[in-house]
């Protein structure tokens, strides 16, 4: 991966823990929060390997969980296995077309907040069961539509 990359994916990053901390925060779509970094941490660990996304993974949980104040370990580790995850399925002979990327978000999506369920037990389980399917659906739809932008900055096989 070459250092513009590196950087883009860096600066999507930080957009997303942005529009994470100020705007969406703020207010809901459809009752649902998005949880951008994970979209991002999804995105990303599927156009380039293992090794980076579970560093990629590991930034976003940090500054997720920091800005949060949340339990920070849960979220690190979370992100983490996520990035690397998805990571393992970039080296694969899995064609990702964006409906294949909304997918694998979803599906990330709930293992990422299941873990958290685990490690860090909120007070109202079934509210948060709840969010976690709304923001699911909402993090694959938002992911596979972000896939058709971002897929040529981060895919080298694109070029």
């Amino acid at each position: 991966m070459t250092v513009v990359r590196v950087l883009l994916s860096l600066l999507f990053l930080y957009l997303a823990l942005a529009w994470q901390s100020s705007l969406s925060g703020q207010g809901t779509l459809l009752g649902h929060r998005p949880a951008l970094p994970l979209m991002f941490v999804t995105l990303v660990g599927l156009r380039v390997g293992p090794r980076f996304g579970a560093l990629y993974g590991f930034l976003a949980g940090f500054f997720e969980g920091a800005a949060a104040g949340a339990n920070l370990s849960a979220h690190v580790l979370s992100r983490t296995l996520i990035g690397f995850t998805c990571g393992f399925v970039h080296g694969s002979d899995l064609q990702l077309r964006p409906a294949v990327v909304a997918m694998v978000a979803t599906l990330a999506t709930v293992l990422a907040q299941v873990s958290l369920l685990f490690m860090a037990p909120p007070p109202d389980i079934q509210s948060f069961i709840g969010a976690t399917l709304g923001t699911a659906i909402f993090n694959g739809v938002g992911a596979g539509l972000l896939d058709i932008l971002v897929r040529r900055t981060l895919d080298p096989k694109v070029d």
